[in-house]
C-alpha cells in the first residue's frame, strides 16, 4: 500500500511538472488556483460584433453587463460606457426601444443649435444606440455654457409649458424668469425646438438630463417625445359608461 501511495504522488508531481512546462499559469500555487466565490470576476473584453450577434434585449443586456461599466439607468434604458467618446444605450423594454428610435431620428428643426448628444450608430430594431458621450454637467457649467443660471432656466421652462409641467408654472417667479429670457437667443431656439419637435419638457428641468460636450451644454436624453409618452407612458383612457 505504501508503494502504491508513493507511486501516486510521483505521478501527480510528474503531471504537474508537465503542465508547468506547457503553461506556467497551471501551477498549483495559491495565485493560480480558481477564485473563491467571494472574489470579484474580471470583465471580459467588449467585442462589438459579438454584441450585435446576441439575440434579444435580455441577452444583449447580459453581454453589456459582463463587459462594460454601467453609468446610468432609467425605467426603460440602461447606459454603458463604451470608451471616452461613446456610450451604448440599451433598451430594457418596448418603451426603451421607442425612446431609442425617437433619439436616433432626432428632429432637425434647428441643425445649428447642436442641442442634443449625437447618435453615432443605431442598433437593429433600435434595441440599442451608440451615442456621443457627454460628461455630467454642474449648475455652474450650465450657466457658463448658456449664460443662463440653472434656476432661471428651470423656472422659465415651467412657465413656457404650463400644460406639460404641472408644478410651479403659475408662480410669479417662473413668469418673471420667462420674461427675463425673452431676448435670449439660445433660450428662444431651445423653445422653438421643444415645441416644433414635440419634445416632452419635464426632463429638461432635471440637471442629469444634461451633459457637456466640447464646451457646450447638450441634452443627453432626447428620446422622450410626445409620441413616446402617449404610446408607452400615458394611462389608458377610462371606458365610457356602459362599455365596461
Amino acid at each position: 500500500m505504501k508503494v502504491n501511495k508513493l507511486l501516486e504522488t510521483y505521478i501527480e508531481r510528474m503531471v504537474e511538472s508537465m503542465l508547468m512546462e506547457e503553461d506556467p499559469s497551471m501551477a498549483a500555487t495559491p495565485a493560480a488556483r480558481p477564485r473563491s466565490r467571494g472574489q470579484a470576476s474580471v470583465r471580459q473584453p467588449f467585442n462589438m460584433d459579438q454584441f450585435k450577434a446576441e439575440q434579444g434585449l435580455d441577452q444583449k443586456m447580459r453581454y453589456l453587463q459582463s463587459t462594460l461599466k454601467q453609468i446610468g439607468e432609467g425605467s426603460s434604458r440602461t447606459v454603458f460606457q463604451l470608451d471616452n467618446e461613446f456610450v451604448i444605450k440599451m433598451a430594457k423594454n418596448p418603451a426603451g426601444v421607442g425612446q431609442n428610435k425617437a433619439e436616433a431620428t432626432v428632429c432637425t428643426i434647428d441643425k445649428g443649435l447642436e442641442l442634443f448628444a449625437k447618435v453615432a450608430e443605431p442598433g437593429q430594431g433600435y434595441e440599442w444606440l451608440k451615442s456621443e458621450f457627454a460628461a455630467p454637467i454642474s449648475e455652474e457649467q450650465f450657466q457658463q455654457f448658456t449664460s443662463i443660471p440653472w434656476k432661471t432656466f428651470t423656472l422659465a421652462m415651467f412657465a413656457a409649458f404650463p400644460e406639460k409641467i404641472k408644478s410651479g408654472q403659475a408662480s410669479s417667479q417662473s413668469q418673471q424668469a420667462l420674461q427675463s429670457l425673452a431676448n435670449n437667443q439660445w433660450f428662444k431656439r431651445v423653445l422653438n425646438v421643444m415645441k416644433g419637435c414635440k419634445y416632452e419638457p419635464g426632463d429638461m428641468t432635471k440637471l442629469d438630463s444634461w451633459g457637456t460636450v466640447n464646451g457646450r451644454a447638450v441634452v443627453v436624453d432626447s428620446g422622450f417625445t410626445e409620441a413616446v409618452q402617449q404610446a408607452f407612458y400615458a394611462a389608458p383612457p377610462e371606458p365610457a359608461p356602459g362599455q365596461q
